[in-house]
């Protein structure tokens, strides 16, 4: 099953690929490094997070925090690169000309 979550996380990064050929051009390297880490973080979300039933009975309150402080540290360490990656395609789009602002 993580197999294929990795090959459905790969067609992203199949598609980068192919449109670019992975030349750099003008992009910088933090460009494609966030741009790389953002698939990169997609293919292991995709490969190792699966949905798990999280309590048994409402009573156990200690397994909801232990549950939460897990899912929010995933969230700091593996959320930077989504958000910089998605930031940094926004900027490259605006750079790059197509972007207009609608009055």
């Amino acid at each position: 099953m993580a197999f294929a979550g990795m090959l459905l996380g790969s067609v992203p990064l199949a598609i980068v690929g192919g449109l670019s050929k992975f030349q750099a051009k003008d992009s910088t390297s933090i460009q494609r490094g966030f741009t790389m880490s953002w698939l990169i973080v997609g293919i292991f979300y995709g490969a190792t997070v699966k949905p798990e039933v999280i309590l048994e009975s409402p009573t156990q309150e200690l397994q909801i925090y232990e549950v939460s402080a897990t899912v929010l540290t995933f969230f700091l360490l593996f959320g930077v690169a989504p958000i910089g990656g998605m930031v940094m395609v926004g900027l490259m789009i605006q750079e790059f000309g197509i972007c207009t602002l609608l009055d």
